[in-house]
């Protein structure tokens, strides 16, 4: 699947999000994290994440598992809807600029205003496929 090289800009933001919902350290070299993110390792109990002192959730994917197995399924799931929710207000402030340029630009063209086909590419079933390409 071509997701993480169309949408290069998810591999930035993904195994950094990784770290954060398994609560390890981010800081350092992509090596580093791979290496801190092989350390986690699935609950005993089989549920996906255990909930600190806190509050937080931490997360607790099988890495060596099938992408399918209902553990990895939930965390893709929280990953992709994380990404997705976090990327609403700079996206819906971004596509308003840009459409706003393009039906000014087709008014003044004389044509009927038609929005930037990009703008439709961003959904939340595309993140989905990417995040589980990714895992």
């Amino acid at each position: 699947m071509a997701c993480i090289g169309t949408h290069i800009s998810l591999q930035s933001i993904l195994q950094p999000l990784f770290c954060k919902l398994c609560e390890i350290e981010c800081d350092g070299t992509k090596t580093d994290r791979i290496v801190a993110l092989e350390a986690v390792k699935p609950l005993d109990n089989k549920q996906p994440f255990e909930v600190s002192s806190n509050g937080m959730e931490i997360w607790h994917p099988n890495w060596l598992g099938d992408v399918c197995d209902s553990v990895n399924a939930k965390f893709i799931s929280e990953v992709a809807d994380y990404v997705y929710k976090n990327e609403q207000v700079p996206l819906l402030h971004r596509r308003l600029i840009v459409i706003d340029t393009y039906l000014k630009n087709d008014r003044i063209r004389g044509q009927t205003p038609t929005p930037a086909p990009y703008l439709m590419s961003f959904d939340e079933k595309i993140i989905h496929a990417c995040t589980t390409t990714y895992f």
